[in-house]
């Protein structure tokens, strides 16, 4: 009786082409260093134009997994732990696209090596900053960052600074 549903039915998980199906450009990195919190997938057309709404699949052999959409850019964003090892899968799929599929190696960085991991702005009216309290930069506020450097490396660093600018 299943296979008379799926025959006369067919599959409820198949996505039908209802036009000649389209190619999609996907823009990962060639490979990741051990300890990156942050990948970030872009999706274009044939003709260079971003694809919304496409669904991005990331996930490795030990359990990791996760789903985004690609926004009105074509880009979405997620978040690594900084555990990850071995090899992240991306799959991407969009009605009417062919699907993309690669995998991403996770490697280990030799020597000392520092990647952002992101900035806090403090704008509340506790401590050094004053402000309104909405995480953003302000005209007039005095206010707090705290900008998050990872070492992902394999040796040791000290005696770090940085100059923050801007334009």
């Amino acid at each position: 009786y299943c296979i008379y549903e799926l025959t006369v039915f067919g599959d409820p998980e198949l996505n039908l082409w209802t036009t000649i199906p389209g190619s999609l450009y996907v823009d990962v990195p060639d490979s990741l260093l051990s300890g990156t919190e942050r990948l970030v997938v872009t999706v274009m057309d044939s003709s260079n134009n971003p694809v919304t709404d496409a669904r991005v699949v990331i996930y490795n052999e030990n359990g990791f997994y996760r789903i985004g959409y690609t926004n009105m850019i074509g880009k979405v964003e997620f978040t690594l732990p900084a555990t990850l090892e071995g090899e992240l899968s991306v799959v991407v799929v969009k009605h009417n696209h062919i699907p993309y599929q690669t995998t991403i190696p996770i490697v280990s960085a030799t020597g000392p090596y520092l990647v952002y991991g992101g900035t806090v702005i403090d704008d509340d009216t506790v401590g050094q900053s004053h402000g309104n309290g909405d995480s953003m930069l302000d005209p007039g506020e005095l206010t707090e960052i705290w900008v998050k450097i990872k070492n992902v490396g394999t040796d040791t660093i000290v005696n770090v600074t940085g100059r923050i600018s801007c334009a």
